[in-house]
């Protein structure tokens, strides 16, 4: 977790370094983490879905201080009933919850944001980083006013100087992953989690580049350590396996909306993310679109047929009330 000073109210934490007097950084790893048991650690599926809450605390904080994740899987396909209503498939994908509540601000104008760390199996170079897709869509039903997608494809790679998309088919194919992994972000946060509205939504900043990972001990006592040991230090290679390193970048999300007052004014934020294997989730377009798009072509087309049949009978029309010997009237009587 990243508390920055937003000096110049935009939103942006990807300006300061990592050792700047501006940002200060709350390491989970140095959470203890309580497991809520809502359902008595059994795998019980509560409308198709199973969530595991997770309560974070430090010495650094106070007993009114939240710092929860919260995370979902689900049996069915299924959009999540909360905003940003994110798509959820079985057994594929992850989605999850990150509450920051009653936090104490450090700064005059503090913000809170995230640094994710990226994790893949493919190999990157240090001018590379893991491909982003930006997607954008008419249908804003499940998010009203949010036509944007976000997803990260963890199995490619594109150049950080030109963007351009990266095809090395002897060094991915070494370290490839079947299916590759993503991170689906939608660009909204919310200030009250009960009442998720547009009102009470906020937007979310990803950093335009990816950062890479100066210190291997952070990750040391962490879930991906126990997979990839070695191979998460970038200069290693198993002469065992000969497999290279993994891919690791570091990803900068940051939460509010300028001029919003800061975290200060509702000291609240809640923020939903899925990540997953195979191929990100596409909504379709909802059905009231659909009939929207329907009934606004059939208007459209209506209305032309209809102006094509009034031209032709007001055309007909004059040309029935014009009399038949009228070219005669100004002949000269022989």
């Amino acid at each position: 977790m990243l508390e920055y000073n937003d000096l110049d109210d935009n939103v942006n934490m990807s300006i300061y370094s990592q050792n700047s007097d501006q940002i200060l950084i709350h390491n989970f790893n140095e959470y203890q983490w309580r497991r809520s048991l809502v359902n008595d650690g059994s795998l019980i599926f509560e409308n198709n879905l199973y969530e595991i809450t997770y309560n974070g605390t430090s010495s650094k904080m106070n007993s009114s201080e939240q710092v929860i994740i919260k995370f979902r899987i689900s049996n069915t396909t299924q959009h999540h009933k909360e905003m940003p209503h994110l798509l959820l498939t079985p057994g594929w994908i992850v989605q999850f919850d990150v509450l920051f509540n009653n936090l104490t601000s450090h700064f005059k104008q503090s913000r809170f944001g995230l640094q994710l760390a990226m994790i893949s199996n493919l190999t990157l170079s240090p001018t590379e980083e893991f491909r982003k897709d930006v997607l954008f869509s008419i249908d804003d039903e499940l998010t009203p006013g949010n036509f944007e997608m976000t997803n990260f494809l963890l199995g490619e790679s594109v150049s950080k100087l030109n963007n351009k998309k990266l095809v090395n088919t002897d060094k991915h194919s070494k370290n490839s992953t079947n299916p590759p992994a993503f991170i689906q972000i939608k660009p909204a946060c919310f200030i009250d989690n009960q009442w998720r509205t547009v009102q009470n939504s906020r937007n979310v900043y990803v950093s335009k580049h990816q950062d890479l990972l100066n210190d291997e001990d952070s990750l040391r006592y962490s879930l991906p350590s126990i997979f990839y040991a070695d191979r998460i230090n970038p200069n290693t290679i198993d002469n065992n396996t000969g497999l290279m390193p993994i891919g690791i970048r570091l990803l900068n999300v940051s939460f509010g909306t300028p001029t919003d007052g800061f975290y200060a004014k509702t000291k609240f934020i809640v923020w939903t993310a899925s990540f997953g294997l195979g191929n990100p989730p596409k909504d379709n377009l909802s059905s009231l679109l659909i009939g929207l798009i329907v009934c606004s072509m059939l208007i459209i087309v209506s209305a032309v047929i209809l102006g094509i049949l009034l031209v032709i009978i007001l055309r007909r029309r004059t040309t029935l009330d014009r009399p038949i010997l009228s070219h005669f009237v100004n002949d000269p009587i022989a």
